[in-house]
């Protein structure tokens, strides 16, 4: 799968936008990681290894709105590439973490509006 998606969102990119080929083998590796956690759910779930409750479902979907609320911080405050290219590589790693840090702390403020508490996430 991974093979395939490389091939796919390489050409893709490369002739179709103008966003960098490698971008494509992130989007092929995190494509393929999703798919095998589908295929390994779905043998467990056969097999009665894995049963998904309401409350697993539901966490599972606190969790993505988070993850959509932490996206749509980093998709706001991310710099334009050409202004990055301009910085010293002092002041991108100072960029870096004043986006990123926000961006977890968001994260982590969202699963707590949520409700999600760490006694949650232990089972």
């Amino acid at each position: 799968v991974n093979m395939v998606l490389n091939v796919i969102f390489v050409l893709l990119l490369l002739n179709v936008t103008e966003i960098p080929g490698h971008v494509g083998l992130a989007l092929a590796t995190s494509g393929s990681a999703f798919c095998n956690a589908i295929m390994l759910a779905l043998a467990l779930r056969r097999e009665q290894y894995l049963t998904l409750s309401r409350d697993f479902l539901w966490m599972i979907l606190r969790i993505m709105i988070a993850v959509g609320v932490m996206a749509l911080w980093l998709i706001i405050f991310n710099h334009d590439s050409a202004q990055w290219s301009q910085w010293d590589w002092l002041q991108r790693i100072l960029q870096l973490l004043a986006l990123i840090i926000p961006a977890i702390l968001c994260y982590i403020a969202a699963l707590w509006m949520l409700g999600v508490r760490p006694r949650h996430l232990a089972h």
